[in-house]
């Protein structure tokens, strides 16, 4: 009955990647309507922040999770009063009972572009979390409005998504500020990320990369039926949610590995679509982008090509079209990485391919299709022949509830969670929540 439930709308599924540069260039540009058309170097105006009333941010109390309004800058004096308002001026509105809660841990996790990650420890039943710190003072440097905006779309969309699944999205526990800092109370994990298991291993096995994989289709099916385009797939959004292999592995190599279980963490380039509009703001990883993205005009498939691309990577060790460039692109300009795409086709040669199964390279080609009407969505690739062989019980339906938040924490019950040393991203050491 879920099987059923699950299964995606019968299309036709187009897989043969076209092999030159026009034929790429022609199918994205004559799949826009034609109000929006546009030649590569003519991108769209991108759109600016929604208002921020549009989000709402949650509100933590002693383990109780609200929607709350969105605050504003605060004037050195409330309107009526000669009472003075707090100190910083800069007010999300979110709750200020951090220190009171939390003790942070001398433990570094990881860093990123926009703040840190730390262990700490709840100070009434010792159980540990993760705490992404954001300085306030990038957001006083330029438009705050538009950096509050920003922190309350992270938090509202992270939300929106773990309340329909939760079983592989790292759980977001909590907000909070201070006059300096912005606080989100996460999850931690103890295996660390994909990318940290991949330089440590080259390669996944096909088992061990249906396992990761389907997890990663198991959140963005969840983002993609509320119309959440998760924006940044790669090995460093998703956690190890325990050790892999595991410890009775590492003691007795005849034993099991265990199940490898990930959890997408790090909502800050997912954006929602409203209806039938696309997006145009280019987020993510260059590497991982798909070739729609760069010219801003996409839709949730591009997570689906992101996730191809890591597919392609978990079996090989190396990301498709590029060859032995990769690192080169990776720093270079943008517009080299999009003639590499349109100029290569997708090719399973050399090792380890011979020895991958047909289904594993059918689902990938099913990924990176770049006519992105017709790449496959999540729910379906959860559905095909190459998951379903490896994976107990990848046909899951959905809970639809509504609002943005719903039980999200009780801190005197909550068990203990074991923490993760290193889950960082490609440039930077490991941490709790990817790239921020």
């Amino acid at each position: 009955m879920a099987a059923a439930l699950l299964q995606a709308p019968q299309r036709a599924v187009h897989t043969q990647a076209r092999s030159t540069a026009e034929g790429r260039a022609a199918a994205i540009h004559q799949s826009r309507p034609s109000s929006v058309k546009a030649s590569p170097g003519q991108l769209p105006v991108r759109p600016e922040f929604e208002p921020l009333s549009r989000f709402a941010g949650p509100r933590v109390l002693f383990g109780r999770l609200r929607p709350l309004r969105c605050g504003r800058p605060r004037s050195a004096r409330r309107a009526g009063s000669s009472a003075p308002a707090v100190s910083d001026e800069y007010d999300i509105g979110w709750p200020r009972e951090f220190d009171a809660l939390f003790e942070v841990l001398d433990e570094f996790l990881g860093e990123g572009a926009f703040g840190t990650v730390k262990a700490v420890r709840h100070r009434v039943t010792g159980k540990r979390f993760a705490v992404k710190m954001l300085p306030k003072s990038r957001g006083k440097k330029g438009n705050w409005e538009a950096y509050a905006a920003m922190l309350q779309k992270e938090v509202s969309l992270w939300t929106a998504v773990q309340n329909s699944h939760d079983k592989h999205i790292v759980q977001l526990r909590g907000a909070f500020e201070d006059d300096e800092y912005v606080y989100l109370v996460q999850d931690i994990c103890e295996g660390g990320d994909l990318q940290r298991l991949l330089k440590e291993r080259k390669t996944l096995d096909e088992r061990e990369a249906a396992q990761a994989i389907s997890g990663v289709l198991f959140m963005l099916a969840a983002a993609h039926d509320r119309n959440i385009c998760f924006g940044d797939v790669k090995p460093a959004n998703f956690l190890l949610e325990a050790q892999y292999p595991c410890r009775r592995h590492l003691v007795d190599s005849s034993a099991p590995k265990g199940d490898l279980v990930v959890k997408g963490v790090d909502f800050g380039c997912s954006q929602k679509l409203n209806g039938e509009d696309r997006l145009g703001k280019q987020t993510g990883t260059p590497l991982y982008m798909a070739p729609e993205i760069f010219f801003g005009w996409y839709g949730l498939e591009v997570d689906i090509w992101a996730a191809g691309m890591m597919l392609y990577q978990l079996l090989s060790g190396k990301l498709p079209f590029f060859g032995e460039k990769a690192e080169e692109l990776k720093n270079g300009p943008k517009f080299l990485i999009v003639e590499a795409l349109m100029d290569s086709k997708l090719e399973f040669t050399g090792e380890p391919w011979a020895t991958v199964s047909d289904d594993a390279k059918d689902l990938i080609s099913k990924m990176l299709d770049v006519e992105y009407n017709s790449r496959i969505s999540a729910r379906a690739a959860l559905q095909h022949n190459w998951i379903q062989r490896y994976c107990e019980h990848p046909a899951v339906v959905f809970a639809k509830r509504d609002g943005v938040t719903s039980n999200i924490i009780d801190f005197p019950s909550s068990p203990g969670t074991p923490v993760s040393n290193n889950s960082g991203t490609d440039d930077h050491k490991g941490g709790a929540g990817g790239t921020y």
